[in-house]
């Protein structure tokens, strides 16, 4: 667990590494200091670059092209409507006579929803960041192996709410965990599998955590810093990947945000 911690926050080569020090890696309060903030801001080291990662860029496409089907997924910070558009979407397609697999994370499965429970309870404050990354890992290689790969196989469109990219943004630029761990975790567990398009639904951090201001679960309680960190690693996110990752603003009327993303997904199934 040492290692994974150390690993995690990339301490490994820090000269700050022993002002850290093996408790403040094991340390249940490791993380999040009032407002939010981390010791330490997501590592965006020139090792896990573009150059560096050219290789396994490839061999995500080549899984890509494996599969039959697609594979579009939702992302956005808290009350942006992601849910919500994400299942107007799966209605439509299916209406339009597509195989659709219609998934969340964290969940979809048995095991997958249990840590669900285990991850969003606001009696659990005490979840190490460490923890936090390894339960959503540990539910998305569920929903990988049982039903994404499967539908994807089978030549189904898989529409799912949140996968690899909400791991980067809350955990990688929210907590500060280190961006390349989290890509080669990701990559192990998704079995290399990456979304054929990406819908970002942006909307100003306030006005989302406004619309969830009731029944607020352990991730939504988390300060406002917080949360406009995740928003602003969404945003990085999508300006390093354009071609599949694709801004969308959210728009008062859900039906004037949901032809943009129709437009959107009718150019990836061409």
């Amino acid at each position: 667990m040492e290692i994974l911690a150390k690993a995690a926050f990339g301490i490994r080569g820090n000269p700050n590494a022993k002002a850290f020090g093996r408790r403040a890696c094991l340390s249940p309060s490791w993380g999040e200091s009032p407002d939010g903030r981390v010791a330490q801001p997501p590592s965006e080291r020139k090792t896990f670059g573009v150059k560096k990662s050219t290789l396994s860029e490839k061999k995500h496409q080549f899984h890509l092209d494996y599969m039959k089907g697609k594979f579009i997924t939702f992302e956005g910070s808290e009350g942006c409507g992601k849910s919500t558009q994400s299942r107007l979407l799966s209605q439509y397609l299916k209406s339009k006579g597509y195989k659709v697999a219609y998934l969340r994370e964290p969940g979809g499965t048995k095991i997958s929803e249990k840590i669900r429970k285990v991850l969003l309870d606001s009696r659990n404050g005490s979840i190490t960041p460490v923890a936090e990354l390894l339960l959503y890992m540990a539910a998305r290689s569920q929903i990988v192996s049982e039903l994404i790969k499967p539908a994807l196989n089978s030549g189904k469109i898989v529409i799912c709410d949140r996968f690899l990219d909400s791991t980067l943004a809350y955990q990688g630029y929210g907590l500060g965990m280190d961006l390349g761990f989290i890509k080669q975790i990701g990559s192990a567990v998704s079995s290399g599998i990456k979304p054929s398009l990406t819908i970002f639904l942006d909307l100003p951090v306030k006005e989302g955590l406004r619309r969830r201001a009731l029944n607020k679960d352990r991730i939504e309680r988390r300060p406002i810093a917080y949360h406009r960190r995740v928003r602003n690693g969404y945003l990085k996110l999508a300006k390093a990947e354009p071609a599949r990752i694709k801004i969308v603003k959210v728009a008062d009327d859900k039906s004037v945000t949901q032809a943009k993303i129709r437009t959107l997904v009718k150019k990836t199934l061409r």
